[in-house]
Formats: C-alpha cells, sequence, structure tokens
C-alpha cells in the first residue's frame, strides 16, 4: 500500500483515551513526512495507547519515526505503549521498518519534561533509522527526568546500545543523540564514551 499521508489520530473530546489495538497495518510505503502509519498529537489530559498491535513492513525514505511519531503537547499528555492503562503483557509488535530520520520503530516528541508514558510489552525486529533509535527515539529537554527503568522498561541490549536513543536539547535547542541506556538501566560498570568499546560522542 502506497499512502501520501499519515493516519492523523484524532480525540473527539479533552480527556479521552485514544487506542490503537487489535490491527495489524503492513506493506506501507512514504517518501517524506513523519509518522508513516500514524502521527498522534497527545494533548492536555488525553491518553494514546498501543496495544496488541502489529505494524509491520513500512518504509519511509525521509522523515522520522517511520511506524509512529507521538507528540506531546502538555506535561498532562499520556503514553501506553505495549499495555493499556487497565491491562499488562498486550504485546505491541514493530517490525521490518526503516527511515531515513530518526526512530525506526517509534518516533516521540515530549514538550518540557512530561514523563507520563510507559513503553512495556514491545517487540522490535528488523526496524532502523539512518539518524539514530533503530527502535526508539525520544526528543526531550532532559532525558534523565524522563527516561527510567519505569518509562522505558521493555528489554534492551545493552550492547545494542544505540537501538534506542535520544535528544537532549538543554536550553539551548540543539541536541546530539544520546543512548537511552544510560538512564533506563543502572549500570554497575564504566561506559565509554569515546574509542572502540562504546558509543562515540567526540562531537558532542
Amino acid at each position: 500500500m502506497i499512502i501520501s499521508q499519515p493516519l492523523f489520530i484524532e480525540s473527539s473530546s479533552r480527556s479521552t483515551t485514544c487506542v490503537l489495538s487489535n490491527v495489524r497495518l503492513s506493506n506501507v510505503r512514504r517518501v517524506g513526512g513523519d509518522g508513516v502509519l500514524a502521527s498522534k498529537t497527545v494533548g492536555a489530559d488525553e491518553g494514546f495507547e498501543i496495544w496488541n498491535a502489529t505494524l509491520e513492513d513500512c518504509e519511509c525514505t525521509e522523515g522520522n519515526g517511520c511506524r509512529i511519531k507521538v507528540d506531546f503537547a502538555s506535561t498532562t499528555s499520556k503514553l501506553r505503549v505495549g499495555s493499556s492503562s487497565t491491562m499488562s503483557g498486550t504485546e505491541a509488535r514493530f517490525s521490518a521498518c526503516g527511515c531515513g530520520g530518526y526512530g525506526g520503530g517509534l518516533m516521540k516528541n515530549l514538550i518540557e519534561n512530561a514523563s507520563d508514558f510507559k513503553i512495556l510489552v514491545v517487540n522490535f525486529a528488523y526496524c532502523s533509522s539512518e539518524k539514530g533509535g533503530n527502535f526508539i527515539f525520544v526528543n526531550s529537554n532532559d532525558l534523565s527526568q524522563v527516561i527510567n527503568g519505569t518509562t522505558l522498561a521493555f528489554s534492551v541490549d545493552i550492547n545494542d546500545e544505540m537501538s534506542c536513543s535520544g535528544f537532549e536539547r538543554g536550553t539551548t535547542g540543539e541536541g546530539f543523540v544520546i543512548p537511552l541506556v544510560l538512564y533506563s538501566k543502572n549500570l554497575s560498570f564504566p561506559v565509554f564514551i569515546n574509542g572502540t568499546e562504546g558509543a562515540d560522542f567526540s562531537a558532542c
């Protein structure tokens, strides 16, 4: 299937929860734009859930968030991936996806330090991005305030640290790619930031 625009998911009213579940979306190709399959802006006191869903075989040669792009419009916005507000163990599956920008599976933009999100039961397979975050990419002012073992709770291979990464804009509005595993795991060993044994941060 070839589409020119993603599915824009809108809420009928404030303080509601939009749910993407019991679906299988596949074989979608786009040239540009963010969110190949879906783009969602989560408003104040609004929730967005993705569970029991399979999103596969999609490609975007330009743009971010090959599968889904989520924007938080408020610090009270909520996101659940791989679970709902009432159930756990309802997997979200992202596979065979690739994009020319950031976030091969999921791209998330957070306003200020909005942290009411949980990425729990998720299966990423064969996802890729040219700029960073093969699985997930998070854009936030301060990653240390929003990424931890609760908000990013699914299993991440420590040897594939750049599969989940993000920007930390700080006060200048400029960012560089940082592996999220630095915040989501309690590491008991040194993290090499230059050379051959770890991610190269020499451009920071």
